[in-house]
């Protein structure tokens, strides 16, 4: 508070007690009024509040809505030689609590005020509430009066403040506290605008980034049913044999992309639950090595039976190693394949040339794995007994600057649109169950492993995501 703060900056020299004319107060209004940012309506309201009321400094505190904490945003007649936070229970949160004006004309024997006051030179102020209405916007609410602030004028001599001083300094404060809380009402509105333009952009890219996704698997699909008709019209009008074999690749193709379609609408709708806050874990005894084979296993028979329809010769070497026979613990089973098969999906999709992918399950702590980025080593325990460890590793694309994820960090709700969408519901997939995952690459061309901890089992509650 000011009266908790240092030794004034010149000597105790104050401003006459107000008398005469009444202040020009349409004056004061209007320049606060227009004053363009919140820091010069505080600058003049400073200036102008010890001319008219009798006192050489002043000091405004403005009330966190999001903290419920008094702060101290301008000062002037003094340079505080110490903290000049309000107490918990003291005068300013007195002010703020009653909304009454208190005039204190020696502070030295007052008893409510803190023996630092005098000391530092303040002998009398006076403690003004800055009053707002809010509220209202409803046809029958009216809006009601709330105390946002504090204002503090202060003198160096006792009996300084006269009446009409303080009369005038009650219609200063009503003035400010109208002009700082539009000041304050625009300035949130522009920030309103602001985040609803990013989040329109952000709906935009997400749009097209789901069409794409979804535009993908139907290329094939059409193309192997337009060929599957083909020969079939061949076959009836020449007799021409259909290649059983081919048929069925083909079939298998097809059945293949109808599934790759069944996880992204699967993935479009976790994206929903995720962005409503309804997104959920079924945790039940789950043992990951077992688990992770069956998905490797069936993953790699789809990707095969692709690749030896779609360009025979080419296609990827799936490699398994477990660390450990069983890995049990209470997990998402559901949840857990889906979060291996975006992985495996993501790395035989940015490496087109083919090449090894690799999936690798271990106890966290025979796994030698090192994690690098402080955000992560804060999520994770000092021992990581129980926990698990999963990465897939491909020898594609890699990553290169704003391709990698944040330095490897969970994306968060906003970014899905820069991440796919596997790869976001593999980040809230992992943070549900109270793990960390995050990607490295070489570089260009080198290739890419995404790491995957967890815990034995799902926290109460999970992290929020980084930021």
């Amino acid at each position: 508070m000011a009266k908790e703060a240092g030794a004034p900056r010149t000597p105790p020299k104050s401003a006459p007690p107000a008398s005469g004319p009444a202040p020009d107060s349409w004056r004061i209004a209007t320049a606060l009024v227009t004053a363009p940012t919140l820091e010069s309506q505080l600058n003049l309201l400073l200036q102008e509040a010890p001319r008219i009321g009798g006192g050489d400094s002043a000091t405004v505190y403005l009330l966190d809505e999001a903290t419920g904490e008094l702060r101290v945003v301008a000062l002037y007649g003094y340079a505080p030689a110490r903290d000049v936070q309000p107490r918990p229970r003291g005068l300013t949160r007195h002010v703020l609590e009653m909304a009454d004006t208190l005039v204190i004309q020696d502070t030295a024997a007052d008893e409510r005020v803190n023996p630092v006051v005098p000391e530092s030179g303040i002998r009398a102020l006076v403690a003004l509430p800055l009053i707002a209405r809010r509220g209202g916007q409803g046809a029958r609410e009216e809006a009601q009066p709330q105390t946002t602030g504090v204002l503090y004028v202060n003198a160096p001599r006792t009996n300084a403040f006269t009446p009409q001083g303080v009369e005038a300094l009650v219609g200063l404060a009503a003035l400010a506290a109208v002009a700082i809380e539009n000041t304050l009402l625009l300035g949130a509105q522009r920030d309103a605008a602001l985040r609803l333009e990013h989040a329109l952009r952000l709906r935009e890219q997400f749009v097209s980034l789901a069409s794409h996704e979804l535009k993908s698997p139907l290329t094939p699909l059409k193309g192997y049913a337009q060929a599957i008709s083909r020969r079939l019209d061949r076959a009836a009008t020449s007799g021409q044999t259909i290649d059983e074999g081919w048929l069925r690749r083909a079939l298998s193709v097809m059945v293949g992309q109808i599934d790759r379609l069944d996880r992204l609408v699967t993935d479009l709708l976790d994206v929903s639950q995720v962005r409503a806050g309804s997104f959920s874990l079924d945790p039940v005894d789950t043992d990951l090595v077992a688990l992770a084979k069956e998905t490797f296993d069936r993953f790699r028979e789809t990707i095969t039976a692709e690749a030896s329809t779609e360009s025979p010769g080419a296609g990827h070497q799936f490699v398994w190693q477990s660390g450990s026979a069983a890995l049990p613990g209470v997990w998402d089973r559901m949840r857990l394949d889906q979060l291996i098969t975006n992985l495996l999906s993501n790395a035989v999709k940015y490496s087109p040339r083919g090449g090894v992918v690799e999936l690798r399950v271990a106890p966290a702590l025979t796994a030698s794995v090192d994690v690098k980025m402080p955000a992560l080593q804060a999520r994770l325990p000092e021992e990581l007994a129980g926990w698990v460890y999963l990465s897939v590793r491909d020898e594609g694309i890699g990553l290169v600057g704003e391709d990698a994820p944040r330095g490897g960090a969970d994306p968060t709700a906003s970014e899905a649109t820069g991440f796919g969408l596997g790869l976001f519901i593999c980040a809230e997939i992992v943070r549900r169950h109270g793990g960390v995952i995050w990607a490295e690459s070489a570089g260009s061309n080198q290739g890419t492993t995404f790491h995957v901890l967890l815990p034995p089992a799902p926290p109460a509650s999970p992290e929020e995501p980084l930021a």
